[in-house]
């Protein structure tokens, strides 16, 4: 299990193959393949537009504070 935890850490950070999850006495069918591919490309635009939004939430609530307080 950690090594999983690695490697979705290393694929958020854009580093990344598809080659880690062929394995050599497996063959995969075309829903694999799609599945992978659709894995690989949507978890890391998922994960920086959920990075953006906390980060655009942390600046809203830091500069908005109006001048009553």
């Amino acid at each position: 299990m950690t090594k999983s935890f690695n490697y979705m850490f290393i694929m958020l950070l854009g580093e990344f193959t598809f080659t880690e999850f062929y394995q050599e006495d497996v063959a995969l069918t075309w829903i694999d393949q799609a599945a992978i591919s659709i894995f690989v490309t949507f978890t890391p635009v998922f994960f920086t537009l959920l990075l953006i939004n906390f980060l655009l939430g942390i600046v809203g609530d830091a500069f908005g504070v109006g001048p009553n307080r």
